[in-house]
C-alpha cells in the first residue's frame, strides 16, 4: 500500500520535451508521484483530451535494502557562507568521505574564483552510472546539481575531475536564450581549469595545454555568421571558451592588466545574475562591461558572436608565449602578453572581491 501521494501539475505545449528527475528518500513507506500533464492543445480540442494522468510508483527501498542500510545517504557541509546538501544513492560504491572530499574541492575552486560560493544553498545528488569516472552532470535552476559516478571511480579519478566544477560555475552565471547558449557553456569551460589552478588543484601547464588543444580543434569551424545561434557541440563549448578567453585578454590589454574577466563575472553575480535567473545579452554586456570600463564583451561579441571573425590563433598563442608540441608545452616569458597569461592562472586578490548580494 502506498504511504503518500505527491501530485504535480505540468503544463507544456504539444511536442515539448521535458525531463523530470525525482529523488525519493523513503524510510518506511513507498511513494506514488502523480503527474497531471496539461497539454496546451490545438483549437477545437475538448478539455477531456487535454489531461493525461501518469502515476509513478517509487519502490519502498527500505524493504528492499539489506538490514541496517538506508535507501540513500545524506550529509551537509558549508563552503564559506553557503550550505551544500548532498544525497548519495544507495547504489553508489564510493564512500561518503571520498565524495565529501571531491565536492569540497570543487566548491573550494569556485569559491576561490568568486570570493564566495555563488549561491547560498545547493543540493547535489550523486547517482551511479557506468561510463567515465564522473559523467552526466547537469545543473538545474541555479540550486541543484545531479551528477553520476562510475562504480569503478577511484580517488585519483575524482581528484582529476573537471565536471563538477564546470556545473558549479553554471550557478554563477544567468541563463540566456538558446541563441547565446555558447556564453553559458563556454564560460564554464573557460573558468573551470583556471579556477582549479588558482587553488593549486591543477598546473598552469595543464590549463594552457587543454585550452590550446581544444580551441585549435574548433577555431576553423566557427561559422561565417558567428557563434550566435550555433548548436554545434564543439562550437558551443570550445568556441564559447575561446570567446571568453578573448574577452579576458582584451580586458587585460586595455586596462594594463589591472582589470580582467573576473571583474565582469563577479559584477554579474553581484547584480543577481545567477543560474536561477534568465538575462538578455544586453544585460550581460551592460553589467559586465560596466564593471571593467573596457567594452570588451560587446567588442568580442561583435567580432565573433554576431559575425565570424578570424581569431588568428597562431599569433595569439605566440603573443602569450605558448608553444605546444603534441603533449609537450613550453612557455616563453619574454613574449609580449606573457604577463597576462601568467596572471590568468594566479590567485585572485581577495581584497578586490565583491560580497554576496542577498535577496
Amino acid at each position: 500500500m502506498l504511504g503518500r501521494v505527491v501530485s504535480i501539475l505540468l503544463i507544456f505545449a504539444p511536442g515539448s520535451v521535458f525531463e523530470m528527475i525525482v529523488i525519493a528518500r523513503c524510510a518506511k513507506r513507498a511513494v506514488a508521484i502523480q503527474l497531471d500533464c496539461f497539454v496546451v492543445p490545438p483549437s477545437g480540442t475538448s478539455r477531456n483530451d487535454r489531461i493525461r494522468r501518469l502515476t509513478l510508483n517509487v519502490p519502498n527501498y527500505a524493504q528492499n535494502s539489506p538490514p541496517g542500510s538506508t535507501p540513500a545517504r545524506g550529509f551537509s557541509f558549508t563552503s564559506g557562507d553557503a550550505r551544500i546538501d548532498v544525497v548519495v544513492a544507495v547504489e553508489v560504491a564510493q564512500s561518503d568521505k571520498l565524495i565529501t572530499h571531491w565536492i569540497k574541492a570543487a566548491a573550494e575552486a569556485v569559491t576561490g574564483y568568486y570570493g564566495h560560493f555563488p549561491v547560498e544553498r545547493l543540493a547535489i545528488t550523486v547517482a551511479p552510472r557506468k561510463g567515465e569516472a564522473v559523467n552526466s552532470g547537469t545543473e538545474y535552476e541555479g540550486r541543484r546539481i545531479v551528477i553520476h559516478l562510475d562504480p569503478g571511480a577511484r580517488a585519483g579519478d575524482l581528484d582529476d575531475d573537471w565536471m563538477l566544477v564546470h556545473e558549479m560555475f553554471h550557478l554563477g552565471f544567468p541563463k540566456v536564450s538558446r541563441r547565446y547558449h555558447y556564453l553559458e557553456e563556454g564560460l564554464s569551460d573557460y573558468l573551470e581549469p583556471l579556477a582549479r589552478a588558482r587553488v593549486g588543484q591543477l598546473d598552469a601547464s595543464r590549463v594552457w595545454h587543454d585550452y590550446v588543444e581544444g580551441i585549435n580543434r574548433v577555431a576553423h569551424k566557427i561559422p561565417a555568421q558567428g557563434l550566435d545561434g550555433t548548436h554545434d557541440w564543439a562550437q558551443v563549448y570550445w568556441g564559447g571558451c575561446l570567446f571568453w578567453l578573448l574577452v579576458d585578454i582584451d580586458i587585460r590589454e586595455r586596462s594594463d592588466n589591472k582589470r580582467c574577466l573576473d571583474d565582469a563575472i563577479r559584477a554579474i553575480v553581484h547584480a543577481g545574475g545567477t543560474g536561477g535567473t534568465e538575462w538578455s545579452l544586453e544585460q550581460i554586456v551592460a553589467i559586465g562591461d560596466g564593471a571593467t570600463g573596457t567594452g570588451s564583451i560587446r567588442r568580442i561579441h561583435d567580432q565573433f558572436g554576431a559575425s565570424g571573425g578570424d581569431p588568428q590563433l597562431d599569433s595569439l598563442w605566440n603573443k602569450l608565449g605558448i608553444h605546444l608540441d603534441g603533449r609537450n608545452i613550453e612557455f616563453d616569458n619574454t613574449a609580449p602578453l606573457s604577463a597576462l597569461r601568467q596572471a590568468i592562472t594566479q590567485p585572485a586578490d581577495q581584497t578586490q572581491l565583491s560580497p554576496r548580494v542577498r535577496p
